[in-house]
């Protein structure tokens, strides 16, 4: 997930839930800064593990 924190109205500026490619973040990052000139965001990457039975022994 992205967040721009250049505008005050952070809420708005949040990328689609959609996105789930590095790249497709980083498209979204530059069509954002391109459409608003917002220069600063926050990245958070997420990851979907599964623990298998008796793996932590």
């Amino acid at each position: 997930m992205a967040l721009c924190v250049t505008a005050e109205e952070t809420q708005l500026c949040r990328q689609p839930l959609s996105l789930h490619t590095p790249n497709e973040l980083t498209r979204w990052i530059v069509g954002h800064c391109a459409a608003t000139g917002h220069q600063d965001y926050e990245q958070t990457v997420r990851a979907t593990v599964r623990a298998a039975p008796g793996a932590w022994q």
